[in-house]
């Protein structure tokens, strides 16, 4: 390997104000300008934090950086003047980031996802040859990138999903590539470009289902259909290490050794369904098993490291900037000693905690990070459901269902499901509270070291609403644990106003029981095969069926689930 990539997005975050709910998967830059760019001084913050932050990640071992985005980078004579002027003083700022950047040896990689648009962009191209036009829009914007930024050393595409609901500015992207064919043609369209300069092309795998393409993550086929045959030095896929987002639980990715491409892997350190790095989630042992596969798999290049990017939450620890999260830095420190020093997970440990805390035993950290470890496994997931490998339509099923980003779900729907899928249903009970029990032993290690004990009070607090929702869940229902649940997370947000959203929904879906179990049957697979099933319903009817049931159970959807990311329904397209 000889790529080590991180995100840069956390400097871009310090003008913005603590305790909001943000979008953490790019920049917010509506939220950073006014009718001219940049605010001045939000433009001198970022700046300042933009050269601490690169020369620690330097320090660390990290050779690269990924920056947002493609689109305010270029400019094109049919904007409007006052998109123009407002992307020239863009212009300006981009190349002081990128200075910098190489004054520290890093080597920069823009992102952006195909494709970006706007209300010049969609009047310019019309509604004839539309899509050709659009490659061909995307090519231009490529072609003026490498010419303008010297600096800049490949472009990082996303194909497979576009900018959120509740994104706003001068550009938005959207679902543009639909068929395997549209992203092989552009795909040797761009190809010359990066040749010819000796620059790298990066194809991120990641797809969320939407259109044929949207298998793409994990299905050989797809990946054929689009790569098969394509010989480039210029070419590199990038996939994430599991079959779906950055979830415990999951398989190596197979696709890593299709032998045809170089790949490079992602990997997540502030883990968006995990806390967001509120509390400890180590992830170097279950990293360090990656890097022992993967050295079996032939052209990997390297590795893309996610330090902030991710999610929608209130969270705001910024990494290595304002109130930093000790558990992700532990995360990004490991994460490069495995994959560059070729480092076990616990010699990490060790190194990092003789360099954060001196003078103490460094075997303290270790227990903490191993405790914690299984804390997650154990109470934050379900051990006999995550470990099951379901299928639904395009989409490799979530290994969590009862926690996404910061909401903490408890609905009689979820526990409709959850109680289909396992059998040891008091054992699980048991073993969560016993897990819970743990967090004592991590406050007892974290004072050795001189932590705050009240964040494994938070940790307890947070986990003792997750324990007894897995007894909703799993348990006998009885009023009592609804009441007892209701109280807690009363209790939680009095002490916590910034901690989990908690969403309590007790009233019964209308389906019976009988009639659940027939749906998973006929929709949920153990397998990456498609059924007859998926092939002649699902895959084509599946917004019609979400559709109707929202009509019957939309006040027991929390609203995040279509007004967050794309909204669900885009999963079903």
């Amino acid at each position: 390997m000889k790529l080590y990539l991180i995100d840069t997005l956390s400097p871009f975050f310090m003008p913005l104000p603590e305790n909001r709910e943000y979008n953490w998967s790019k920049v917010p830059f509506s939220l950073l300008e006014d009718d001219e760019g940049l605010v001045p001084g939000y433009e001198v913050q970022i700046c300042q934090s933009f050269s601490l932050y690169l020369r620690k990640v330097k320090q660390l071992g990290y050779n690269a950086i990924t920056i947002d985005e493609l689109c305010r980078m270029v400019s094109f004579d049919f904007y409007n003047e006052s998109l123009k002027r407002k992307l020239k003083r863009y212009e300006a700022f981009y190349q002081k980031l990128f200075a910098m950047a190489e004054t520290e040896g890093l080597k920069v990689y823009v992102t952006s996802d195909i494709m970006f648009f706007n209300r010049d962009i969609d009047n310019d191209i019309g509604n004839k040859r539309k899509h050709e036009k659009v490659q061909d829009l995307l090519q231009l914007a490529v072609e003026k990138l490498l010419e303008n930024y010297s600096q800049v050393e490949g472009v990082i595409f996303r194909l497979g999903e576009s900018d959120g609901l509740d994104v706003q500015g001068d550009f938005l992207s959207r679902l543009f590539i639909k068929t395997p064919k549209q992203c092989r043609t552009l795909i040797r369209n761009l190809i010359p470009l990066f040749e010819e300069r000796e620059k790298n092309l990066i194809i991120r795998s990641w797809t969320i289902g939407a259109y044929s393409i949207g298998d793409l993550m994990w299905n050989k086929d797809t990946l054929d259909k689009v790569f098969k045959n394509i010989e480039s030095d210029a070419l590199i896929i990038s996939h994430k290490f599991g079959e779906s987002d950055f979830f415990k639980y999951l398989n190596l990715n197979p696709l890593f050794f299709d032998e045809s491409h170089q790949k490079i892997v992602e990997l997540q350190a502030r883990r968006e369904y995990e806390g967001f790095g509120e509390f400890p989630c180590f992830v170097g042992r279950d990293y360090e098993k990656i890097g022992r596969y993967l050295q079996s798999a032939h052209n990997m290049m390297g590795i893309m490291v996610w330090g902030q990017t991710g999610g929608w939450s209130h969270f705001n620890k910024l990494t290595y900037l304002r109130n930093s999260s000790l558990w992700v830095e532990i995360n990004i420190y490991t994460i490069i000693k495995i994959f560059k020093n070729k480092m076990s997970s616990e010699k990490a440990i060790f190194d990092f905690s003789e360099e954060h805390f001196p003078g103490k035993k460094r075997e303290v950290l270790l227990k903490i990070s191993k405790i914690s470890e299984g804390i997650v496994r154990d109470l934050w997931y379900i051990p006999e459901f995550s470990s099951k490998r379901l299928y639904f339509r395009r989409n490799r099923i979530p290994t969590i269902l009862w926690i996404v980003w910061d909401n903490i779900l408890i609905s009689h729907m979820i526990r409709r499901v959850i109680r289909a899928f396992v059998l040891e249903k008091k054992e699980a009970v048991i073993d969560g509270y016993r897990a819970l029990d743990k967090i004592g032993k991590l406050k007892k290690y974290g004072a050795q070291l001189g932590m705050d004990e009240r964040q494994f009070e938070y940790m307890y607090d947070t986990y003792n609403i997750i324990a007894h929702g897995r007894e909703y869940y799993l348990g006998h229902w009885n009023p009592e644990i609804q009441e007892k649940i209701q109280r807690l997370s009363r209790e939680y947000r009095e002490k916590y106003p910034w901690g989990f959203h908690i969403s309590c929904e007790f009233s019964p879906v209308q389906p019976r029981k009988w009639v659940i179990k027939s749906l998973f049957r006929i929709a949920i697979r153990n397998r990456p095969q498609y059924t007859l099933q998926d092939k002649m319903i699902l895959i084509r009817f599946s917004s019609l069926i979400y559709f109707f049931a929202k009509i019957g159970q939309r006040k027991k959807m929390p609203d995040f689930l279509e007004d967050r990311a794309m909204g669900i329904q885009t999963f079903l397209k």
